[in-house]
């Protein structure tokens, strides 16, 4: 893969994940299931970048994208957890 296809691919997918959170904000309790996509996508890239530092290349940010992917999932997991907490407003129709 050339390098322009790598970074048409990367940027892709933050345009992906950027949706993801602005449709996520609008309604947490709602939209909830998509913070399990988002932290889905933060593992999987996390634990990529770490299997390429460690198979490949001892590329620093390699490294730096692992810890920083996996705190964003593990943050995406948190919150999918604490919006299960809240409750919903009864209709009084």
């Amino acid at each position: 893969m050339h390098c322009g296809e790598q970074t048409a691919l990367a940027f892709a997918y933050m345009v992906v994940i950027a949706g993801i959170c602005l449709v996520v904000q609008a309604d947490v309790v709602r939209y909830r299931p998509l913070l399990l996509v988002l932290a889905a996508g933060k593992t999987a890239s996390s634990l990529a970048t770490l299997a390429f530092f460690l198979i490949d290349e001892p590329f620093f940010i390699l490294l730096l994208n692992f810890l920083v992917d996996g705190f964003l999932a593990l943050l995406s997991l948190w919150l999918w957890v604490l919006a299960g907490r809240i409750g919903r407003p009864v209709d009084p129709g």
